[in-house]
């Protein structure tokens, strides 16, 4: 079994992220931060109680416009259905 270092291991995005920012902006504009998810995660289960898978699924695959577009959307809508079903999410 080959034993592997950590200078043999592919650079993380955090890493990519450092060395080159260009690449940090698009990661986080394909696939959205981290934080952000978390954060309005943390929002809908406070407002909404536990989420159900669906909604889960959503927030795990959400672009960072998305996830801008829901976290001031969260502040008006009355069901988790509204929040995800807005004019500019809807697909």
């Amino acid at each position: 079994m080959a034993v592997t270092t950590e200078s043999q291991q592919p650079p993380s995005s955090k890493t990519m992220c450092k060395t080159n920012p260009c690449v940090g902006f698009a990661f986080k504009k394909l696939f959205g931060s981290e934080e952000n998810k978390d954060l309005l995660t943390r929002q809908l289960e406070r407002r909404f109680g536990t989420l159900p898978q669906w909604a889960t699924e959503k927030l795990i695959r959400a672009s960072e416009h998305e996830l801008e577009t829901w976290g001031d959307t969260i502040l008006t809508a009355q069901t988790l259905d509204a929040l995800f079903t807005t004019d500019e999410t809807r697909s």
